[in-house]
């Protein structure tokens, strides 16, 4: 479920950004960042489209998460929009609870 999840990530920060030059904003890895994995070292900068590639290629929990913060103004709204997505794409089964992919009871 946790690459699935990532595609989904993938697809609404894509969804979410204004143009493709956003690829080359950063983002700061804060001490939160660091609970959900060692890709990232606390304080680095790391730009949206080098967090895909880790996300997608490297099945990085913590470059979901980064970009979940980067790309809503908090990770409930951005499984929200996850959630959203998944009804858009007819996907009446799914129901995301992170963007991780991590296991949840929920």
């Amino acid at each position: 479920p946790g690459c699935v999840t990532k595609y989904m990530v993938a697809m609404v920060v894509i969804d979410n950004m204004y143009n493709s030059s956003e690829l080359k904003n950063s983002v700061t890895i804060t001490k939160q960042l660091t609970e959900y994995g060692d890709t990232f070292k606390l304080g680095e900068s790391v730009e949206v489209g080098d967090l895909i590639k880790a996300m997608l290629i490297g099945d990085s929990d913590q470059a979901a998460e980064a970009l979940a913060t980067y790309s809503a103004s908090g990770r409930k709204i951005f499984v929200n929009e996850m959630n959203a997505k998944a009804t858009e794409l007819g996907l009446t089964d799914t129901h995301f609870t992170n963007p991780s992919g991590a296991y949840s009871t929920g």
